[in-house]
């Protein structure tokens, strides 16, 4: 599939409400709640050498956003599983993007929805790298105005449709002032994430990460701390402030898109592409190609 056309107009297969579909066939109307209303869950996963990275992972997370969505998803885990490996063979992906959807359909165009249809789309299609940037090179970031808000908010262990704009709107705002991305901070003025990726900063050669108490722990944030874990470099969950940039030596984002991308700047603050860094992206990818 060619990644420059609209995704209306992409050739291949998606898995809609427990069938195969071609593509350009996948219809749905558009007064579904999930549209209308942002009560949707999602999942967005890697395929890598033909096999999708941490899925049971994924699955077991897609499940619990739907019990904080009050969403009874029509597909068991075994299912949904078995229906994602068979769209990355049908779609003949090697390496690739995977994005699983579920949203309540139309009965119901209220804020309440409790009596709506839940419907379910799996895609996956190739795919390499997120960010664009040369080899060598880091992240240029900016600091978000737009904020994630308290834990008693939102539930933001889910991954719920309605609760990236403003992920969006940071990610906007970033790239209109000539930036890679940015960083937001919480409600409380702690550094916490990126518009779509977990934040790590390096200070001698130990591992720094904000507390994931306001933002999504990330499944790739989980990996970084096992492979760090398992390879004798500490890490360390703590409150960072943006005055305490200046303390760390090196950066980098990681996600299931971002996978791990080094960061050459935060704001003023300037990291470089060190060690520990590079070590940490090696014991990535001898993860992902096993």
């Amino acid at each position: 599939m060619n990644s420059n056309i609209p995704f209306d107009q992409k050739e291949g297969y998606l898995w809609l409400d427990n069938k195969i579909v071609d593509w350009k066939d996948a219809k749905i109307h558009v007064l579904n709640h999930g549209l209308n209303y942002g009560s949707s869950i999602f999942e967005g996963e890697r395929v890598y050498n033909g096999k999708i990275f941490k899925s049971q992972e994924h699955i077991d997370r897609f499940f619990e956003s739907a019990k904080y969505m009050d969403m009874k998803l029509p597909v068991s885990k075994e299912e949904l599983f078995r229906a994602k490996e068979l769209m990355v063979i049908k779609n003949n992906i090697t390496n690739g993007y995977m994005k699983t959807l579920a949203w309540r359909g139309c009965e119901q165009m209220t804020i309440a929805a409790n009596l709506s249809s839940i419907h379910l789309l799996i895609a996956v299609w190739p795919f390499n790298n997120y960010f664009n940037i040369e080899a060598g090179k880091g992240l240029k970031i900016c600091v978000s105005r737009w904020k994630r808000p308290s834990a008693d908010s939102f539930p933001y262990q889910a991954k719920v449709g309605g609760g990236y704009v403003i992920n969006t709107l940071a990610k906007h705002e970033a790239m209109a002032q000539g930036f890679d991305d940015a960083i937001l901070l919480d409600h409380r003025d702690y550094i916490a994430e990126g518009s779509s990726a977990n934040l790590f900063l390096v200070k001698n050669g130990e591992l720094y990460t904000p507390i994931a108490d306001c933002f999504l722990n990330g499944i790739t944030r989980q990996t970084i701390i096992e492979l760090a874990t398992e390879n004798n470099i500490n890490v360390n969950e703590v409150r960072i402030k943006l005055t305490n940039l200046s303390n760390y030596q090196e950066a980098f984002f990681v996600g299931s898109a971002a996978g791990i991308t080094p960061i050459s700047s935060i704001a003023d603050h300037k990291f470089k592409i060190g060690e520990t860094v590079k070590k940490m992206i090696q014991l990535y990818n001898s993860k992902t190609s096993q």
